[in-house]
């Protein structure tokens, strides 16, 4: 199973990174010190996705606003404590 990893700041020029992990393994929901994490995740797969670790919680959420368009998907901002403080998406 592959996870992409989006490398640039961008949304028009996504590059994404294969980064291969194993099906038990999940994404650490808390943020490196001083930025905010966004995830994606699957709603019937539960697959998940790290979308970037954002610097401001206003790029964290521009990001989930702008990735929310997906069907039957959910986009969690996590902060660096681990709390998920937002989630938008299909429920």
């Amino acid at each position: 199973m592959y996870k992409y990893v989006l490398k640039n700041q961008s949304l028009g020029n996504l590059k994404r990174e294969n980064k291969r992990m194993d099906e038990q393994s999940k994404i650490e929901k808390k943020a490196p010190p001083g930025k905010w994490r966004v995830i994606k995740v699957q709603i019937d797969t539960k697959e998940e996705w790290l979308l970037k670790d954002c610097d401001t919680r206003q790029e964290a959420y521009g990001l989930s606003q702008a990735m929310s368009y997906e069907k039957r998907t959910r986009i969690h901002i996590y902060n660096d404590q681990g709390g998920n403080p937002y989630t938008i998406g299909e429920f």
